[in-house]
Order: structure tokens, then sequence, then C-alpha cells
């Protein structure tokens, strides 16, 4: 019997590389190949090379650089506080 299957990244335990199995319909327990594999040792390289190109975007939005921006402040008004009274 077939099965629909999403498709998905992850990552191989023996290796460490990262594979990519594509979305179908799959026979239960049958044994896949991956249509997509990253050496681990080439993961670095892969990142650096995403970033390169734009595919890495901050995750950060101006909302939480405000609202991390407001803690550093508060953060740095406390240790002040606490240097003044040394």
């Amino acid at each position: 019997m077939k099965t629909f299957f999403e498709g998905r990244w992850t990552t191989l335990p023996e290796s460490g590389d990262i594979v990519y199995f594509r979305p179908g319909e799959y026979e239960e327990g049958e044994l896949r190949t991956p249509d997509v594999v990253i050496p681990r040792t080439a993961v670095s390289k892969l990142v650096a090379y995403l970033d390169e190109a734009g595919y890495i975007k901050p995750r950060l939005d101006e909302r939480l650089r405000a609202e991390d921006l407001k803690i550093t402040h508060r953060l740095l008004d406390t240790v002040q506080r606490l240097v003044e009274k040394v």
C-alpha cells in the first residue's frame, strides 16, 4: 500500500550528512534513497554561500530589535548604578 509522504530535510545519524527526501507516494516500510545529500564537511561552506547570496535573512525584525535595545539600556543603567555605589 502506498502512502503520501511530505518532502523533508533530515540528518543521517551515522554520518552527520544532511539529506533531502522528495515528497511523493511510497510503499510503507520501503527503504528510500535520499534525493539530495550534503556531506557534513560541506555544510559550513553551504551556509556561507547561502548567507553571501542573500538567502539567509536576519531573524530579528525592528520590533524585536527595539525591545532588545530597551533591555540592553536597562541593564546598562543598572550596572552604572551599581558601579556608582561602589
